[in-house]
């Protein structure tokens, strides 16, 4: 799993990515349950205008930095095995590893320097040019991995080694 070389059929990366997610709900609540940190809970706020919502998650580090900086550290934690599943998915379908980062890479930079903010009118979405930025990277992230899932690999060995 923390390999970016060989290859992963779709039923070993859905395996994964469900080991993945659950791992990293578990790893991520215990200090909670532990009373390590102090509950995050933004989105329990008395009102429904999802800006104000949003302001108040955007001042989360202020406010909570040890939950803060416990989700950032796990996050970059579980970011190499996410990738290198993903990677060996991409090349189970004789597809360099490099092609899920590259386009959500740049669905994120579209949504920094090409979007208009006024152009726009998403109340669900966080306001500002980061937060379409951020929107369009987990969209990108969410069709490259839903690629990924859908598409079968190649039957006979391929330029990434024998099949999975």
């Amino acid at each position: 799993m923390f390999t970016f070389q060989g290859r992963r059929g779709r039923l070993s990366y859905l395996g994964a990515c469900i080991l993945l997610g659950v791992a990293f709900a578990v790893v991520y609540l215990a200090p909670y349950a532990a009373g390590i940190i102090d509950d995050p809970s933004v989105w329990q706020t008395e009102t429904t205008d999802s800006s104000a919502r949003v302001d108040a998650a955007i001042d989360l580090p202020e406010e909570s930095g040890a939950s803060w900086l416990w989700g950032t550290l796990l996050s970059l934690a579980f970011l190499v095995p996410s990738l290198s599943v993903l990677a060996q998915r991409y090349h189970d379908m004789n597809i360099s590893g490099i092609w899920p980062g590259v386009v959500s890479g740049a669905a994120g930079l579209h949504g920094i320097f090409f979007t208009d903010p006024d152009a726009l009118s998403m109340d669900a979405l966080p306001v500002g040019v980061g937060g379409y930025a951020l929107a369009a990277l987990l969209f990108a992230s969410f069709v490259v991995g839903l690629i990924a899932l859908l598409i079968p690999g190649t039957r006979e060995p391929n330029d990434f080694g024998e099949t999975a």
